[in-house]
């Protein structure tokens, strides 16, 4: 039986600096804003593999296959009928350097008596250095060259507000941004999410995507804390990061990125105070999102044949949220309850190689979460906080789709949390 001793050490410095001006083009108010970061991430990580093996050709004193770990990991046993080695043969330790630095400019103006717009762009940097085996032996072993990325990305931005009338509002906006791969993501690691689960393999090669993004919502406020909006976007992915699984065993997971993807549809939202129910009911409050989306990806030849029109990965279908509050007349009690449901979802596509069609998706099945949490003062500047977590208690369940029906890949119930709480503020 083998495992893994891991450490990691992380550490993150970064520093943010912003100006603004407010100014006048001509008769127009506008406001002229610019500012600069810094991020510096290290992370050191080693591992190494161990392994132990029970005896079984001599004559233990009971067997020790069924004893839990505290009983056969004993003084008595180690060495004797129980052999602990280091092969360390599948260890891969590894330092990085992650570094980004940003620089921006945008301007802030109403170009109309109803119209405002704020548009500018911010210029990120982004490099990295990972070195296989940690940086003294990429030092001394001129084969192991590092993982380097330098790249320099324009993100250009702009958000349009119309007021259509004194409580509606038509909102556009278009802005480019970025998805990197984690360090743990591009290094040759093999780790293991969950005991018991199949292993991912990080992917040098990986490299970052790009994102573009447009918006428009249309947005009704009634009254005071009340709102009824439809809302539309797309999203064009160029060189998404895509998770597959590999054909080692069938129980290996990977990274590659995607040619292209989509990602567009459109969202809902209201809420709405129930001031017109008898009563107490009058202070109730119902809210609800929901979330439609169609999505599609295009994975290149190269890794295989995969179905056309793929859904995205971790997109679902749609997604629903519901909430109903209630409140006390002295605002001394605030309680809420909470809906969340979404349909079944990719997390892993199936594998694929040259020439060989692509096998079953890995796939998360659809569920609805209950919560609940309330505020009750209970003293002078004291709150008691309730809340409780999966109330249906919802089994989490992830399948792959196979010739004579659903294969169960992994399951869990994740059961039901509470948490109580009391603050005191003076």
């Amino acid at each position: 039986t083998d495992f893994w001793y891991r450490t990691l050490d992380d550490s993150q410095r970064s520093l943010q600096a912003d100006w603004q001006l407010p100014t006048r083009l001509l008769w127009t108010p506008m406001t002229f804003k610019v500012g600069a970061a810094v991020r510096q991430k290290r992370r050191s990580f080693f591992a190494y593999q161990g392994s132990f093996n029970i005896d079984l050709t001599s004559q233990p004193p009971a067997d020790l296959r069924y004893l839990p770990p505290e009983l056969l990991f004993t003084p008595e046993n180690l060495g004797t009928w129980v052999q602990v080695g280091f092969p360390g043969a599948s260890s891969q330790p590894y330092d990085a350097n992650d570094d980004v630095t940003a620089t921006y400019g945008l301007v802030d103006i109403n170009i109309a008596s109803r119209v405002r717009l704020v548009a500018g762009a911010r210029m990120e940097n982004w490099s990295i250095d990972l070195f296989d085996g940690g940086r003294a032996r990429a030092a001394q072993d001129s084969t192991r060259i590092p993982v380097t990325r330098r790249v320099s990305d324009l993100l250009p931005s702009a958000n349009l507000t119309v007021a259509l009338t004194e409580r509606m509002n038509l909102r556009l906006a278009a802005f480019q941004s970025v998805s990197r791969p984690d360090t743990r993501e591009l290094s040759r690691d093999e780790y293991v999410e969950t005991s018991g689960s199949c292993g991912t393999i990080g992917n040098p090669d990986l490299q970052r995507g790009v994102v573009y993004n447009a918006d428009s919502r249309v947005e009704w406020y009634p009254r005071a804390g009340e709102v009824l909006s439809m809302s539309g976007f797309y999203k064009y992915f160029k060189d998404p990061l895509l998770r597959t699984v590999s054909g080692r065993n069938g129980c290996t997971y990977g990274y590659i990125n995607g040619a292209a993807a989509e990602n567009f549809g459109v969202e809902f939202d209201v809420r709405k105070d129930l001031t017109f129910l008898p009563g107490a009911l009058e202070r109730l409050t119902v809210a609800s999102n929901v979330t439609i989306v169609r999505s599609s990806v295009t994975i290149a030849p190269i890794f295989g044949t995969f179905t056309p029109g793929l859904d995205l990965e971790g997109q679902s279908p749609y997604l629903v949220n519901g909430s109903v509050s209630w409140r006390s007349a002295n605002g001394g009690v605030n309680a809420t309850m909470l809906y969340n449901r979404f349909a079944d979802r990719v997390v892993r596509y199936g594998f694929a190689s040259a020439g060989v069609s692509q096998g079953p998706n890995v796939i998360e099945r659809g569920r609805g979460t209950l919560d609940g949490k309330a505020q009750i003062a209970i003293g002078r500047g004291a709150t008691l906080s309730l809340a409780a977590r999966n109330i249906t208690n919802v089994r989490v369940q992830f399948v792959q789709a196979v010739d004579i029906g659903n294969d169960i890949t992994g399951r869990s119930v994740p059961g039901i949390n509470f948490n109580v709480g009391v603050s005191i503020v003076r």
